[in-house]
């Protein structure tokens, strides 16, 4: 694995938990190449691609390339809608200045009471259950107080199942609970409450922890207040 960034997850799991992750792959016999720049890719149908880093280059019988993506909002330009990061919706998933029309998905930045902050997240559980919310708003069947979305995402790495539940950007507390050959479970918190958790191969003691989560959330709802 061929990665820009010094620790893959980083951003997601935080320095120490991603180190983690990351020595597990490593006995599963990963090879990470950190910190990395790829040059180019080269090769013809004949012969195997070869990645060339900005350092030495490393043969390869395929090329995954995963650099992200961006939601797909060109065909709304000019008609005066926010889109700066997907376009921008309330709490009920009405989009800002177009009150009768819903976003929903990848494509939403909507403000989560729950969160108390505008966010748009690219997983499918929530395409699916703010789909649903969104159908409700135009029906005028929504529940008043917003699409208030806990955020939850798996990735399945080797025989590695990775989970996050809750949105662990922001915190000021990380504090590894388990840690064990092939598992791992992590606390992250703001301001001593708990708001989310990640772990690996440790799915029902994260899944768990759903209600600490929204307790720890509310309370820090109460104390910041905020609307949108």
């Amino acid at each position: 694995m061929v990665e820009a960034e010094e620790m893959p997850l980083a951003r997601v799991l935080g320095d120490e938990a991603a180190a983690l992750v990351v020595d597990m792959l490593r006995a599963l016999g990963v090879e990470f190449r950190l910190a990395a720049r790829v040059v180019d890719i080269a090769g013809d149908p004949h012969r195997p691609p070869v990645v060339r880093l900005d350092t030495h280059d490393v043969a390869a019988d395929a090329v995954l390339v995963a650099v992200g993506a961006s939601p797909n909002t060109e065909w709304l330009a000019g008609n005066g809608l926010d889109t700066s990061d997907g376009v921008a919706c309330d709490r009920h998933c009405a989009v800002l200045g177009a009150p009768d029309v819903v976003a929903c998905g990848d494509v939403a930045g909507w403000f989560n009471p729950l969160l108390g902050r505008r966010m748009r997240v690219e997983h499918w559980t929530n395409a699916v259950e703010q789909g649903v919310f969104a159908a409700r708003r135009l029906l005028g069947r929504h529940d008043e107080d917003g699409f208030a979305a806990l955020p939850y995402f798996w990735s399945d790495q080797a025989d590695l199942r990775l989970q996050v539940l809750g949105a662990t950007d922001g915190h000021d507390e990380t504090t590894v609970v388990s840690k064990e050959d092939r598992s791992l479970l992590v606390e992250y918190r703001t301001d001593g409450a708990l708001v989310a958790v990640a772990g690996v191969n440790a799915g029902r003691a994260v899944m768990t922890r759903r209600p600490e989560i929204l307790d720890g959330l509310r309370s820090l709802r109460r104390t910041t207040g905020g609307s949108a």
